[in-house]
């Protein structure tokens, strides 16, 4: 059965300024999840849980830097000439102030549109390649776990294989029915 078709579920995801951890102390279906907020219905009407990955299951904020690094440098360009590269907090910050990748690349990197497009077509290589640690953030095992009796999914713009395998090395593939990636 494919996460898809279900209409009515329980998002768990984060913006770009919401960590998991705020969401944990925030949102009650995390840490109760058959108190569920009556605006969302009960438990009874939950047919699925869809997380988002990035910036809720895992931090991959310092792979995503060092992958984005990575592409900028093999445009010819050393890395560390721009602010937004030189420190995780930069980063995160050109982050925020872009709408998506795409205006990041643009703005902060002097991008053309080709460019960009070009960076683009390498992320997914550069990423399955780039062995950066990402750390599931503190009790989201133990959250994935409780709420195991719940069909759970993944959506994300992060790559099927790259999700598959952090949650194989985390022990939470066989907790996920589907993973919708690129």
């Amino acid at each position: 059965m494919s996460l898809l078709p279900i209409l009515t579920g329980l998002w768990i995801g984060s913006d770009d300024s919401t960590t998991t951890n705020e969401l944990l102390s925030q949102n009650a279906v995390l840490y109760r999840p058959f108190r569920v907020n009556t605006t969302m219905g009960s438990k009874e009407n939950i047919q699925a849980i869809i997380w988002d990955y990035d910036g809720t299951l895992v931090d991959t904020r310092h792979k995503n830097l060092n992958v984005t690094r990575e592409i900028v440098e093999s445009f010819g360009v050393d890395p560390n000439d721009y602010t937004a590269l030189q420190s995780l907090e930069n980063y995160e910050q050109a982050n925020k102030s872009s709408r998506n990748w795409r205006e990041l690349y643009r703005r902060e990197f002097g991008f053309t549109d080709k460019q960009t497009d070009d960076a683009g077509g390498l992320w997914t290589d550069y990423q399955l390649e780039d062995d950066t640690p990402v750390p599931f953030y503190d009790g989201i095992q133990d959250v994935v776990l409780a709420l195991q009796n719940f069909l759970q999914g993944i959506v994300s713009q992060n790559s099927k294989r790259d999700i598959a395998r952090t949650l194989e090395a985390g022990e939470l593939l066989p907790h996920f029915k589907s993973i919708v990636g690129y």
